[in-house]
């Protein structure tokens, strides 16, 4: 890319390892990328492995995203629905043999940015720009290597650009950018009584909301036990996760009388509950680096939009979006900090709508618009530091 050259016009290739559409929150972070990157004038092509998806509605529909884009669907040897037979070989040899598709496809292909989450596409592909969401558990070579070689990083917290540098890798080219949320999606002029109606959550209980997968470094153990310490009349409500957590978590909770257990729910569904409840909680655990450190979760940012109050643990990940003055936060790990720290939300209905105010005045900035304008404006940084090197 040519030192100064304005954003008015690239093509981008979003290359993106996932069954399209899916459940899981990285498809929607991925297709929302991709249509904030064609809304700023550029040619986008998503390419994504051909893959058995059970899911059979059009991605553009699925997403409620604008078909400003195109996908691209290539060939690969997908065993995953035997993963449990196989095990990781059967993700591997997913991975490795859609890559090799994606570098045959690039090959004839002209673009000027190669932008990715996958590392093992540098094995293939050069000059690709990474968006780091976690940093393995254990140092790995290959990982890090890859990472040493991209043109430029894109990372979703402070924490995980700390640690990068610590292993060496140039703070220079590391770009932090959160995630983001749709700020036209999350409008509703439902008032809470007629959310709940239009989702036939009861009128007159006290609603804690979470949404979000089910994995235990998200919480959510310490938000079902917090229920049980909560006051009569107040119900927790999750909404999210895939079909085998939701079965366990079910199994778990399900008897408990003040928990509804929804599973997964329509993403476009999700403003009416937000607006239905009385607390939104985000009680993620600190005992995991991904969730103290690495964690940039789009719920927070949805959370925000929503003028409900947000409880949340105190971690650093979370701590470089929330603080005292929009949200509550509580000590992770503590059922009895949760439940609390929510009873006093309830109780002080005045407090928790200047936190939600204050929330919802901060999240304005927090755009795919605005993260995308700043990761295209980074990168044309990068490669003027670059060009000016030679």
């Amino acid at each position: 890319m040519p030192a100064g050259r304005e954003i008015n016009f690239m093509k981008i290739v979003y290359l993106a390892n996932l069954r399209l559409p899916t459940e899981k929150a990285h498809g929607l972070q991925i297709m929302k990328m991709c249509e904030a990157f064609a809304m700023t004038e550029n040619e986008v092509e998503l390419v994504v492995p051909q893959r058995f998806n059970r899911i059979k509605t059009d991605p553009f529909a699925y997403y409620e995203i604008k078909g400003n884009f195109k996908i691209v669907k290539l060939p690969c040897l997908d065993l995953l629905p035997l993963d449990r037979l196989l095990g990781k070989n059967a993700l591997w040899l997913e991975a490795l043999t859609f890559l090799i598709s994606a570098k045959a496809y690039l090959l004839f292909k002209s673009f000027d940015l190669l932008y990715t989450r996958e590392p093992s596409a540098s094995l293939f592909i050069r000059n690709c720009l990474f968006e780091v969401h976690s940093l393995p558990q254990s140092k790995r070579y290959f990982f890090y290597s890859a990472l040493k070689k991209a043109k430029a990083l894109v990372v979703l917290t402070e924490g995980i650009k700390r640690a990068l540098i610590a292993l060496g890798i140039d703070g220079g080219k590391i770009l932090v950018a959160p995630d983001a949320v749709d700020l036209e999606q999350f409008k509703t002029e439902l008032s809470r009584i007629e959310a709940r109606k239009k989702l036939s959550l009861p009128l007159e209980s006290k609603i804690i909301v979470y949404t979000g997968h089910l994995y235990a470094w998200k919480g959510v153990e310490i938000l079902a036990e917090a229920a049980s310490l909560l006051p009569a009349g107040c119900l927790v409500v999750f909404i999210g996760g895939v079909k085998e957590y939701i079965e366990k978590f079910q199994s778990r909770y399900s008897q408990f009388k003040n928990i509804l257990i929804l599973g997964h729910q329509p993403h476009q569904a999700m403003p009416d509950y937000l607006k239905a409840a009385d607390v939104l909680a985000l009680p993620n655990s600190g005992k995991e680096e991904i969730s103290r450190a690495y964690t940039s979760p789009m719920k927070l940012f949805e959370y925000m939009t929503s003028g409900t109050p947000i409880i949340a643990s105190a971690l650093p990940a979370l701590m470089e979006i929330l603080n005292q003055d929009n949200a509550y936060l509580v000590e992770p790990d503590q059922a009895p900090a949760l439940a609390q720290g929510i009873s006093y939300l309830l109780e002080h209905k005045e407090i928790g709508q200047k936190l939600a105010l204050s929330a919802r005045q901060k999240v304005q900035q927090y755009t795919w618009s605005n993260r995308v304008k700043n990761i295209l404006n980074f990168i044309i940084n990068v490669a003027d530091r670059q060009f000016k090197q030679k």
